[in-house]
């Protein structure tokens, strides 16, 4: 690198500084290189020290006028660029069709000036950015090129929007959207916000950051100047002129030396000043910066005045924590709503915490996103508990009493009101004396209950809220038990009493809400209400099968297919005796077949299950016309086609079977056209599309196989992108890149299919490892390492510990479960545990029932059977 460039790189860096420390950071730059020195030294004198954004004073001449746009663009990319000498201020004069009217800032590359247009096309106001003489280098022009494509590419409210661009004498010039306003600190100020307020603009940043990298651009010079607040109150992020663009169509030159790098060193991140890798989380980094700023005014590393202190202080300091730099400001700096004492506390914890851990060194033990700031931002200001604050039950318990104090204590009350005039009323259907004396018995329950939630709960909630809803789970379950023994057979109480097991049960260990993960404490709850309904004269039938459905629900969940049927049966014969008289029997059954299909058609029992399937397309079928809810019926009638579709190829009739799964997933898509952005249309078609994936993978055809599961994978990414924090899209797509990458790596395309199934573990192996993981999430990484086709990617001894703790959460009661740990124990040389294991999978099968299922297992046993043989010999 010649001389000239390198003292360009680091003019341009230290124009970036305070005039205060400009000559501190050359000196540092320079070393002992004289010649370098001369050079700045030369560029310094012509510098305007007393301008705070001082550039290069630019000599006077005229501009010259290009009109062909394309001869611009062309001169621009591929002829020498002449050096054109400007004024020091252009102010007046015309670049392209605009006219500038005045320059409202100025950098180390060039000048920003308001302008209109001066043919008087448009009215509107613009901002014109231009490269400055001395600046012309090739780095420099490349990187001003990249500046508009980046934000050509990007369309945000809350992003400065590209409006034209062109080139006048071989400079290349940018004309955006103008900004009238103040840098994002300075409006702070000004405005005195109170930290909510901050808080909440700086979330507004963090919308606009977290669009920019989805559109695989990282900023890299997030601060104060470059976060403009229009008069109205709306941040605009500028100046994406260091911008990196994760994109093979963009270049980034790597620098060697922190002035070469595209940076401003009072932001920089740890990774930027050691010239390692920039990801996203370095925007993370710099938005931690900013904050920093906004809710404490100084930067956390002001004491740092030269650059080897700043680099020095960056890698290796941790900075005050908020609440402590604020205790020790000058009482002229707080914030507007108390003085530094009491915004000392405001800030510590949460916001403490939050900070800090943008801050971190480690790009890997920041938020993962910008959006994960975002969100514990979003849960500070609602008063839920953060990520960034450790967790501990006194912590979460805090959070709750201090969001629901006044609900927790109102909602009790309402409830004992309710239960005493449920009580009162009851009591007053039976004779006098009997009336009076049950009505004080319940009243003595009602008196204790509400003794227990307004005294003893105080003490157990001090342990965390998940004790305390156990306790309280608890209690309520006692004054059921008490209720249950005296209700008299009074047909009314018998279904409060059902509903009151029925939202315990929910509560224990319900599949689609919070709840305790007592499988086995909400299985005795629902079998409870159903000891009740058996007993009852007159059951409500809705009621009764409702209840048999729930455990079938828990038990197809956490236990296995075959242990569901006994109550599904059930509920549809409750449900088909009195459908000739109730129509809501008749609504309700249509809920219960396609589940009853589907637990038959996984134990292999295909004859039966699509029996049912066609059942529950001629019920749909018969109550479609009078319906109030048809979307409600129509999805399900797409459902049951796509299943019995599924069901019928399984069963070997595979053409045909595939043939009614397309018609499935055309009645999803019908349903689509009339909210083509929902969730809850997309993700359908996205599951029915990995269906017949898997169908045809079944059936050997790969490559079409493949092309099904790209189709779900589309669907599933964009649902990702539009919400990263939803855990069942991200699983959903990594179960379409494992399934793609083995389609594509057993249809020949082997290289594509590595890259999908690396991509596949990178998810799942994060998700895996956390204590709390699901058990898909571990069936499926387990199935993935020891069963891909790409074999460098297979990992036996992992694929065995992941496949070890699926069996520990989920039990020995599910054959797909056994059979992944199987194949993991003779992955790892161990087949006589994984013949057994196998053997152990196919007992769970109903007997006599037919199904692939059977097939693969019988198959696998037989591989097992032989390795185990042959190792023995």
């Amino acid at each position: 690198m010649n001389i000239q460039t390198r003292a360009s790189a680091i003019f341009r860096a230290a124009m970036e500084q305070p005039p205060a420390r400009r000559r501190a950071f050359v000196e540092a730059e320079c070393g002992d290189d004289t010649d370098l020195k001369t050079a700045l030294h030369h560029m310094m004198s012509n510098a305007n020290e007393g301008d705070e954004t001082a550039v290069l004073k630019w000599p006077a001449t005229s501009i010259t006028e290009i009109t062909d746009r394309d001869e611009q663009e062309s001169a621009f990319e591929s002829r020498p660029l002449p050096r054109v000498l400007f004024t020091e201020d252009l102010s007046g004069h015309r670049v392209g069709p605009y006219e500038l009217i005045r320059r409202v800032g100025k950098g180390g590359m060039g000048a920003v000036y308001a302008a209109r247009r001066a043919d008087q096309e448009f009215r509107k106001l613009v901002a014109v950015k231009l490269v400055k003489p001395g600046m012309e280098t090739e780095e420099i022009l490349q990187r001003f090129k990249q500046e508009r494509q980046v934000l050509a590419g990007l369309d945000h409210p809350n992003i400065a929007r590209l409006l034209d661009g062109g080139t006048e004498g071989a400079i290349p010039y940018i004309v955006m959207e103008y900004v009238e306003g103040t840098p994002i600190d300075v409006y702070c100020r000004s405005h005195q916000l109170t930290v909510t307020d901050r808080l909440n603009l700086f979330l507004t940043v963090c919308s606009a950051v977290q669009y920019a990298h989805q559109s695989l651009v990282i900023h890299r010079d997030i601060k104060s100047p470059n976060v403009m607040v229009s008069t109205d109150g709306v941040p605009k992020l500028l100046d994406f002129g260091i911008a990196k663009v994760l994109n093979p169509d963009f270049s980034d030159k790597t620098m060697t030396a922190v002035s070469e790098r595209p940076m401003t060193p009072d932001y920089a991140s740890p990774e930027q000043i050691r010239g390692e890798q920039v990801t996203t989380a370095s925007d993370v980094y710099a938005l931690g910066l900013l904050l920093y700023e906004l809710i404490t005014t100084v930067h956390p590393l002001r004491s740092a005045y030269n650059l080897v202190g700043l680099q020095a202080a960056v890698l290796e300091t941790n900075p005050e924590r908020p609440s402590d730099m604020v205790a020790k400001l000058p009482e002229s700096a707080a914030l507007p709503e108390a003085d530094n004492t009491r915004l000392s506390s405001r800030l510590r914890g949460d916001l403490d915490c939050i900070v800090m851990m943008a801050l971190r060194k480690e790009p890997k033990r920041r938020y993962e996103s910008v959006q994960h700031m975002a969100d514990d931002i979003q849960r500070h200001l609602q008063g839920l508990p953060v990520r960034a604050h450790k967790d501990s039950a006194g912590y979460r318990t805090k959070k709750f009493f201090r969001r629901h104090t006044a609900a927790v204590v109102a909602g009790i009350l309402i409830f004992v009101a309710l239960v005493a005039s449920s009580l009162i009323s009851w009591a007053f259907y039976h004779q006098a004396n009997y009336e009076r004396a049950r009505a004080e018995a319940r009243f003595d329950d009602v008196r204790q209950l509400a003794q227990f939630v307004l005294f003893d709960f105080d003490n157990v909630v001090s342990a965390g809220v998940t004790p305390a809803r156990k306790a309280l789970i608890e209690k309520a379950t006692e004054y059921l038990g008490r209720l249950e023994k005296d209700r008299g057979g009074d047909a009314s109480i018998e279904q409060e009493i059902v509903r009151g097991y029925l939202k315990v049960g929910d509560l224990r260990g319900n599949l689609y809400g919070p709840n305790l993960g007592d499988h086995e404490g909400a299985r005795k709850s629902y079998e409870r209400a159903l000891g009740i309904l058996d007993q009852s004269k007159a059951p409500d039938v809705v009621l009764l099968s409702q209840t048999h459905v729930r455990l079938a629900d828990l038990l197809a969940q956490h236990g296995s297919p075959s242990d569901a049927l006994a109550p599904y049966e059930k509920a549809r014969s409750i449900l088909e005796k009195a459908s000739g008289r109730n129509p809501a029997a008749s609504r309700a059954l249509v809920e219960v077949l396609p589940k009853l299909a589907f637990a038959q058609s996984q134990t292999g029992m295909l004859t039966q299950s699509l029996a049912t399937y066609e059942q529950s397309l001629q019920l749909i079928r018969k109550l479609m016309p009078g319906a109030k809810d048809k979307p409600v019926l129509r999805r399900l009638e797409a459902r049951s086609i796509l299943r019995q579709g599924e069901a019928r190829a399984r069963s070997g009739r595979l053409d045909e079977g595939l043939a009614e799964m397309r018609q499935g997933i055309a009645a999803y898509q019908e349903l689509a056209t009339a909210a083509p952005d929902s969730p809850n249309v997309r993700r359908p078609i996205a599951t029915s599309s990995g269906l017949v994936g898997d169908v045809l993978a079944l059936a050997g055809r790969h490559r079409e196989a493949s092309e099904a599961y790209r189709k779900a994978l589309d669907i599933a990414e964009a649902l990702a992108v539009s919400d990263p924090l939803n855990a069942q899209y991200q699983r959903d797509r990594s179960t379409y890149l494992g399934r793609l990458g083995e389609a594509l790596a057993l249809s020949g395309r082997y290289e594509e299919g590595r890259t999908m199934t690396r991509t596949a573990l990178d998810i799942l192996r994060p998700l895996a490892a956390r204590p709390d993981a699901a058990e898909f999430e571990l069936h499926l990484y387990s199935w993935i390492l020891v069963t891909t086709p790409v074999t460098e990617l297979r990992n036996a001894p992992e694929a065995l510990r992941s496949a070890e703790r699926l069996v520990e959460i989920a039990g020995r009661r599910d054959p797909r479960t056994l059979d992944v740990l199987a194949r993991a124990y003779a992955a790892t040389g161990r087949f006589a545990v994984a013949r057994d294991t196998e053997l152990e999978a196919l007992g769970l099968l109903p007997p006599g029932s037919r199904s692939d299922l059977r097939d693969i297992l019988n198959r696998q046993l037989r591989e097992f059977e032989s390795k185990s043989s042959r190792s023995q010999k």
